[in-house]
């Protein structure tokens, strides 16, 4: 065992799980667009996988998505579609769209990093394959909106201009969580080797290991904050709320 204390071994990682998250997350995004290549061949079935990815998305979260007629000041039952309705210039209203918006986006981000992050103390597979899950259900619905817009390389550069500005955001305090994650396990393991050695129970080490781990949300929680503004103000934009 090393004479640096556990905290110190928790929360020095580096360039490696890093890697392996980012290959992971890469592999994931590639696998899903070769499934939705060849799965959504219309635009209809591309309506279908946004829809159902949105609906995907909003269960099980602790919070729901805004709803748009709260820029437009209209309720649910009005014929007229939310999204083609003028503002209405109440500022209160469009800002509880945006917050609303905002709070949906990072919470469901914050649950995936905690999950990269914490469940590495039971293997290191664990934030590994949340991170390839992740990239695939992006590349799914990445190429589903292309397929949407008609198509062509205007679409794909369209996609990845809207993903830009928060995604490179977001993918690295997810990325930073996923390595934060398997550097735990690695650690966990470690540590579980010399308590048994030493006739405790492993799971000391681990519980340990867990403890000294929570530091990784002083960096990933700000980054997921910021991409999630950028992106409620994106939405915000489209729906004409401001």
């Amino acid at each position: 065992m090393s004479a640096v204390s556990l905290p110190k071994r928790i929360r020095v990682w580096g360039g490696r799980e890093l890697a392996t998250v980012s290959l992971c997350l890469a592999i994931g995004l590639v696998v899903g667009i070769i499934i939705s290549l060849f799965t959504v061949t219309t635009k209809e079935d591309a309506e279908n996988v946004i829809n159902s990815s949105q609906q995907t998305l909003s269960r099980g979260i602790l919070f729901s998505p805004a709803d748009p007629a709260l820029c437009s000041g209209r309720g649910p039952s009005d014929q007229t579609p939310p999204f083609d309705a003028p503002p209405s210039g109440a500022p209160l209203k469009q800002w509880r769209f945006l917050f609303e918006e905002w709070r949906f986006i990072f919470f469901k981000n914050l649950v995936v990093a905690l999950m990269m992050a914490t469940l590495g103390v039971i293997s290191g597979l664990m934030p590994a394959g949340i991170a390839a899950s992740n990239g695939m259900f992006l590349g799914i619905l990445s190429t589903a909106w292309v397929r949407q817009s008609g198509g062509g390389v205007m679409a794909v550069v369209a996609i990845v201009l809207g993903l830009a500005p928060h995604g490179i955001i977001e993918l690295t305090g997810i990325c930073v969580a996923g390595a934060a994650g398997m550097r735990l396990s690695r650690i966990a393991m470690e540590e579980n080797r010399y308590l048994g050695d030493i006739g405790l129970p492993p799971v000391i080490g681990r519980l340990e290991a867990l403890g000294a781990s929570w530091p990784v949300l002083l960096v990933v929680t700000p980054l997921l904050a910021v991409a999630a503004a950028i992106e409620s103000v994106g939405i915000a934009a489209d729906t004409g709320c401001f």
